[in-house]
């Protein structure tokens, strides 16, 4: 029987649910300030971590920024037959897999004009008077925006590069639209391009003589097959994830972390140029047109990734078509007029993360105050050329602020001509958060971009200011009120508070800044107009903004924010410093930009040459390696740490390995031939024979992606030294040997073993394997530990092998286990005896060769790892947190004793040894000698000879190897690059292709590596150029001619 009153409830909810969706599908104006929008009634106003925001992913996030695919259906790797070996037949699609008919993507909705949005140019803009503003605000005192508590104004410091995002159906879209700025710069202020006939430039190119009929014939061959794995790649993309941002091409998905704007496509337009596909060329280019680029899944966009792949990709398509097809110029600047607001800061400097939704966007915003550098200082050369091509100086504005306060801080870092790989680019230093350190340096007089967020003053608030700032019941009253206003008005209100006060057109936000000294010596700024300095500010938009009166006076207690140039991020005790992952073209764009300017701006030569200099003395160092006649070169980490009774810092040089740092001998080969720094040629030799070196010394013939090495003591002179290997691979062998043969002496002439219950009242030692099972109990705690992912712990272990009187000591029970913790231990010991059946050997990239790793969910899981299945064949899902199993330096001394029970048997026999005789016996763990150890850790962890420890075994398909090979061939004309490049490309060949492309691989340390079924944009717009352009005609893309920025893009120098 129906009961009303039981109901109604959840009818008078429904009706509630229905009103509000019909009020917010008729509203409109989703492309506004957001207060209709469902997304920004639940953000506005909140600080947006971006992430918290996407949906339920089948992706994770690797420690270094790499996505890994969780595709639950991929499986071991397929094998597809080999280019290098087969001619140039191309492989059939349909040798492991049958192809599916090419699917047809979801259309990209182009907004509609009701919408709000707006993509046409910029007005020119102009310096907006403004009206005085009536009030009583003292002299010494200037109005500042509250950063404290809720401090809505700095950008997150959290932000991904890559986030895979999940499109919502059903869902209006919310379009971008531009809002007016609140930091603009007046016309005459804006930076203009270096103006003037470019300046004459070394040849960077080798003068290449004319090659035999027979050479000829032997290289296009090798182009042919390049260009054959090229298309392979290509046709899998265009049939299974066309218009998407990359492929899966073992499963035959997509992926879309860069926004969902088809970065692939865009990435790869310019390759199809170079390699005469005109057809697909002309296919991209009409795909291109439906990209709209003012909405997106994704809350925010990532600045340098969106740079350096869309901007850069659509505006070298453009000039190495020759300018020929509009549409990419006009897809150019409609995607930096999004970006554009990215820059709308105090400082102008950007947001590395721009929350481009018209909820966000029309809010002031800071710069982060731990950006990393290379995604700061890496935008240079797509938007000059793009201000070139279009004769905007905005663009190049915005960039050349970026250079200003780089070149001011660069000699003035703790290693100077470096910078840090972290940098505080908010513009704004709190005396509390920044001591005074002898690294400060002078900031930017004038009116720069370097002010606090300031406001104009409020005739309210400044009535209520003298009653605010005693923290009494006036405060409180006041905070109270504030609370219940904004709890009754809603978002609703506070958004059109801000419409409400918003100026009228973009020329009346044109607000200019200019800083003056105060009394106190405490840099303060107000508003003034550009034409009159006397000129006072009127209310604006900004002001409905918390606000804070602060006094300028000596007495009073000191600004929130004051003034700084590019810093170091608060709270900085180390900073490291080097030129590779989260730096790297930070440093290869200032000799490219030298060009791309045609030489009228000589900072851009100073800057380069001082960190080429720091980089040799600080970074630089020469690995020990089997061939001692082969002298390479590698570019460690530096980390710089403050000695407080030190006049210098204590400097610690990482000696590492990574596939990001190879790009660096491009680069010197760059800088020695336009800067005329002949030494620096034999530098670039060196590090990119470094590079190869790493390439050949894997069982794939692979680089890991990170791995350490040995400094030799002496760079001009290093033999193999195997005992100084020994001693790197077990730091701790010395102390072990020391006391091994005293302590197996006492072992082995013991004639009385230990019962192992009386061993453990006693507090006798108990052994390693039984320290590993005890550590599976809750409260008890593993000594090993591994980073997520299966990447090492950077730090050098001397393994798990050796039994650490710690870890025995802390396995010690204070009294025999009872008859109730023995029942309690029993069913948790099942439960970690099934998990440990979980358990790889080894988390980093490794691969059991007895137990192959197999693709679970995405996520390598050894095959020996199976899970058990219960009734029904449901999952088991332990309880235990899982124990790393030992490494075979420990499997090996375990061989060395009689085997030990498991801990339900002990438990068992404990139980039982309360009320009998005491019979189990304990053996020590034999002490191993340095070589077993040091020899069952190379078996291992395949490390090849020289390296220490691999801390990333993976190949994501990267090209920085690649392309210094090409460059040092271009540049020296010697046919050894040819001959490495070509077996760096059959290696990857071999171990990477896959159905639909070329997957990146988990462990290039194994033989039999396994795919994880990715497949980013970079391999079709940089790898695969790479090797086809090495094997090109040395006019195709000549670098006399073009300058390639850090995604391979070609963008013409001028002449």
């Amino acid at each position: 029987m129906f009961r009303m009153r039981r109901y109604r409830v959840f009818l008078v909810f429904a009706v509630i649910t229905i009103g509000a969706l019909y009020h917010f599908t008729t509203s409109g104006g989703l492309g506004s300030a957001g207060a209709a929008s469902v997304e920004g009634l639940k953000n506005f106003g909140q600080k947006v971590e971006s992430s918290s925001s996407p949906p339920a992913s089948d992706s994770e996030q690797d420690p270094d920024g790499e996505e890994k695919s969780t595709a639950k259906d991929t499986n071991t790797p397929i094998t597809v037959p080999r280019l290098a070996d087969s001619g140039t037949t191309k492989p059939s699609l349909a040798a492991a897999q049958e192809p599916e008919s090419q699917a047809t993507p979801a259309p990209l909705v182009k907004p509609a004009s009701g919408n709000g949005v707006s993509i046409a140019e910029d007005k020119p803009l102009s310096a907006g008077r403004l009206a005085p503003a009536a009030t009583s605000t003292p002299a010494n005192e200037t109005t500042k925006v509250e950063t404290s508590p809720a401090d809505s104004v700095v950008e997150p410091e959290s932000g991904k590069g890559r986030m895979e995002m999940i499109a919502e159906t059903g869902i209006p879209k919310i379009h971008w639209s531009r809002q007016p700025e609140h930091f603009p710069i007046p016309p005459d202020d804006i930076i203009q391009l270096p103006t003037g006939k470019p300046k004459t430039i070394p040849q960077i190119q080798h003068k290449f003589s004319a090659e035999s009929a027979s050479d000829k014939a032997a290289r296009e061959d090798k182009r042919e097959i390049i260009k054959k794995a090229f298309s392979i790649s290509w046709d899998g993309y265009k049939s299974k994830a066309w218009r998407q941002d990359e492929l899966s091409p073992i499963s035959g998905k997509h992926r879309n972390p860069f926004c969902g704007w088809g970065a692939t496509l865009v990435d790869t337009l310019d390759t199809l140029w170079m390699m005469d596909l005109k057809d697909d060329f002309e296919e991209a280019v009409g795909a291109v047109k439906e990209i709209d680029f003012t909405t997106s899944a994704r809350i925010d966009i990532p600045l340098f990734e969106t740079v350096i792949r869309y901007l850069g990709g659509l505006v070298a398509a453009y000039d190495i078509s020759g300018g020929t097809y509009d549409v990419l110029l006009d897809k150019a600047v409609e995607l930096a007029d999004v970006l554009m607001g990215a820059f709308d800061t105090p400082n102008r400097m950007p947001m590395t993360f721009y929350t481009w939704k018209p909820t966000f966007a029309s809010q002031p915003h800071r710069a982060k105050t731990r950006a990393v550098l290379a995604e700061l200082g890496s935008l240079s050369v797509e938007f000059t050329r793009l201000a070139q091509i279009t004769k905007e100086a905005r663009y190049y504005d915005a960039i050349a602020r970026i250079t200003n306060e780089f070149e001011i801080w660069q000699n003035n870092t703790r290693m100077p001509g470096l910078w840090p790989l972290k940098v505080d680019a908010s513009g704004c230093k709190k005396p509390e958060q920044a001591p005074q350190t002898k690294y400060d340096h002078p900031t930017r007089k004038g009116p720069t971009n370097s002010n606090p967020l300031l406001i104009p003053d409020d005739k309210a608030a400044v009535a209520d200011v003298p009653s605010l700032l005693d923290g009494g019941p006036a405060r409180k009253a006041k905070a109270k009120e504030d609370l219940q206003s904004k709890n009754e008005g809603g978002l609703v209100d506070a958004v059109d508070e801000v419409r409400k006060a918003s100026p009228k057109s973009p020329a009346e936000s044109n607000i200019a800044f200019s800083p003056e000294a105060s009394a106190g010596g405490v840099e303060a700024a107000k508003h003034v107009d550009h034409e009159s300095h006397d000129t006072a500010p009127e209310f604006s938009a900004a002001s409905v903004l918390v606000k804070r009166k602060v006094s300028t006076d000596p007495i009073s207690k000191p600004a929130e924010c004051e003034p700084q140039g590019l810093a170091s991020p608060p709270y900085t005790s180390r900073e490291e410093f080097g030129i590779g992952g989260q730096a790297d073209s930070t440093y290869e764009y200032l000799p490219k930009e030298y060009m791309l300017l045609g030489a009228l701006e000589e900072k851009y030569r100073a800057m380069y040459e001082m960190a080429a200099e720091s980089t040799i003395k600080n970074l630089l160092f020469r690995p020990m390696i089997l061939d001692e006649k082969r002298h390479i070169l590698h570019a460690g980490l530096a980390e710089v740490a403050e000695e407080k009774d030190s006049v210098y810092d204590k400097v610690d040089l990482k000696p590492e390995g990574t596939h990001l740092t190879c790009f660096a001998g491009a680069m010197f080969a760059i800088g020695a031939k336009i800067f005329d720094r002949k030494d620096d040629m034999d530098i670039a030799w060196k590090l990119t024979d470094g590079c190869v070196w790493a390439y050949e010394a894997t069982n794939t013939g692979i680089m890991p992606e990170r791995y350490l090495a040995i400094p030799c003591p002496n760079v001009d002179n290093c033999p193999w030294n195997e005992t100084l290997w020994y001693e790197k691979l077990d730091p701790f062998g010395d102390s072990r040997e020391e006391h091994r043969h005293s302590r197996q002496q006492a072992v082995l002439s013991s004639k009385k073993k230990i019962p192992l219950e009386e061993s453990l009242e006693k507090g006798a030692k108990v052994s390693q394997a039984e320290v590993t099972k005890i550590s599976s109990v809750p409260g008890m705690v593993s000594s090993q530990t591994e980073k997520p992912n299966g990447e090492k712990d950077d730090t050098e272990s001397p393994g798990s092998a050796i039994a650490k009187s710690k870890i025995d000591e802390a396995a010690k029970p204070k009294a025999p286990f009872s008859e109730e913790e023995i029942d309690e231990l029993m069913p948790k010991a099942d439960e970690a005896a099934a998990s440990s059946n979980y358990l790889d050997k080894r988390q980093l990239g490794d691969l059991n060769e007895e137990n192959p790793i197999i693709h679970t969910a995405g996520k390598a899981v050894s095959s020996a790892a199976t899970i058990l299945k219960g009734p029904k064949d449901t999952v088991t899902k332990p309880t235990i947190k899982p124990v790393v199993e030992k490494t075979s330096a420990e499997q090996h001394l375990e061989k060395l004793k009689a085997p030990t029970p498991g801990l339900k048997d002990k438990a068992t026999e404990l139980k039982h040894s309360n009320s009998t005789a005491k019979t189990t016996s304990y053996t020590p763990t034999p002490i191993p000698t340095r070589e077993e150890f040091v020899k069952a850790r190379i078996s291992d962890e395949r490390l090849p000879a020289g390296m220490t420890k691999i801390m990333g075994g993976s190949y994501l398909l990267r090209p920085e190897a690649i392309e210094s090979v090409f460059v040092m061939y271009r540049t020296t004309g010697d046919e050894y690059w040819r001959e490495k490049g070509w077996e760096m490309f059959k290696a990857i060949e071999k171990h990477t292709f896959a159905t639909y492309g070329a997957s990146a691989i988990s462990d290039v340390t194994s033989k039999t590596p396994v795919a994880l079924d990715e497949m980013e944009s970079f391999w079709l717009a940089e790898t695969l150029k790479y090797f086809y352009l090495l094997f090109s005609e040395p006019d195709v893309v000549s670098l006399d001619d073009y300058v390639l920025n850090t995604e391979a893009h070609p963008f013409r120098r001028p002449t």
